[in-house]
C-alpha cells in the first residue's frame, strides 16, 4: 500500500523537536555549556577540536556544528536547528492577519569569536506550515527521505530571502508577501514580525515562512521573469551584494493576502 502523502508530512513533523524545548534551551544552561565550548576552542591556531567540543555541548538540540571561518581575530562556528510550532506562538502577534496552524521552524545558530570576547547568536529565520508542507509532497513527491531533504532546501532558500530584509528598507514589524524561486516552482514566502536577540541586542526581525507553493505551470510569464532573477540572487555566484540585494527584496514585495494561507 503507497504511504499516503499527509502521513509522510504527518511523520515528519512527528519527527521534529518543539520550539519550547529549544527556547527553554537558549534560556538554560546548556548555552552556557556550548559558549564556554566554544570559548576553549577559540584561543586554539586551528579549529581542531571545536567541532567535538561544542558539538558534544549542543546535544540533539542543534545539528552538527561547523567552522565557517578561523582566523586571527575572526572565528565562526554554525549549526541549525528544526523545530515544530504554533505559527501564532511564534511571531509578534498585531492587527495583521497571520497564518495559523503548525510549521516548522529552522534557527541558526552562530557562535563569533575575536581576540577579546566569544559570543553567541541564535535566531529563528525561516518556517514551513504544515500545508505548505503537504503540497511539497503532492508536487515533488518522493518517500519520507526525500521529503525531507526538499524541505531543507526550501527552507534554506527562504532563509538566504532573508537575509536580505535588513537590507530592502521594508519595516521589520510588518508582514509582506514574497515568490521566491523553488525548482520550478514557487514559494509563497511571509515575512512575520519575530523577537530575536543577536549577540546580547534585543531587537524585532523577520522570520520568512513559506505559506503555500505555486506549481509551475500555474505561474505566470511576469512573474516566472522576477522568479529567474531572484533564482541566479539567491546563489553565492549569482548575489548582487547586500545592497542590491536589499533592492531587489523592496520591489518584490507585495501586501499579505490571506486567501494564499
Amino acid at each position: 500500500m503507497t504511504k499516503d502523502k499527509t502521513d509522510s508530512t504527518e511523520d515528519l513533523m512527528a519527527r521534529v523537536q518543539l520550539h519550547d524545548g529549544l527556547d527553554a534551551w537558549l534560556k538554560g544552561k546548556g548555552i552556557d555549556a556550548a559558549l564556554k565550548a566554544m570559548n576553549e576552542s577559540a584561543a586554539a591556531k586551528k579549529p581542531g577540536r571545536v567541532v567535538k567540543r561544542v558539538g558534544k555541548a549542543l546535544g540533539d538540540i542543534f545539528s552538527s556544528p561547523r567552522v565557517i571561518s578561523w582566523e586571527k581575530g575572526k572565528k565562526t562556528v554554525y549549526c541549525s536547528s528544526m523545530t515544530r510550532s504554533e505559527i501564532t506562538d511564534v511571531v509578534i502577534p498585531g492587527s495583521y492577519a497571520i497564518p495559523t496552524g503548525r510549521a516548522i521552524f529552522q534557527t541558526d545558530l552562530y557562535f563569533r569569536a575575536n581576540q577579546e570576547v566569544t559570543e553567541i547568536n541564535a535566531s529563528t529565520v525561516s518556517g514551513i506550515r504544515q500545508e505548505a508542507l503537504e503540497q511539497l509532497a503532492r508536487i515533488r513527491g518522493g518517500d519520507d527521505e526525500a521529503l525531507e531533504a526538499k524541505m531543507q532546501i526550501a527552507l534554506t532558500l527562504a532563509r538566504i530571502f532573508q537575509t536580505g530584509f535588513k537590507d530592502s528598507g521594508l519595516p521589520e514589524d510588518e508582514p509582506r508577501q514574497f515568490l521566491v524561486p523553488y525548482e520550478g516552482d514557487a514559494l509563497v514566502v511571509i515575512s512575520l514580525p519575530i523577537n530575536r536577540v543577536e549577540f546580547d541586542e534585543e531587537m524585532v526581525g523577520q522570520v520568512a515562512l513559506i505559506s503555500r507553493i505555486i506549481p509551475g505551470d500555474e505561474v505566470s510569464s511576469d512573474e516566472r521573469s522576477l522568479l529567474d532573477e531572484m533564482k541566479s540572487a539567491l546563489t553565492r555566484e549569482g548575489h548582487p551584494g547586500a545592497e542590491e540585494f536589499g533592492k531587489m527584496i523592496e520591489i518584490r514585495a507585495r501586501p499579505v493576502d490571506p486567501s494564499l494561507f
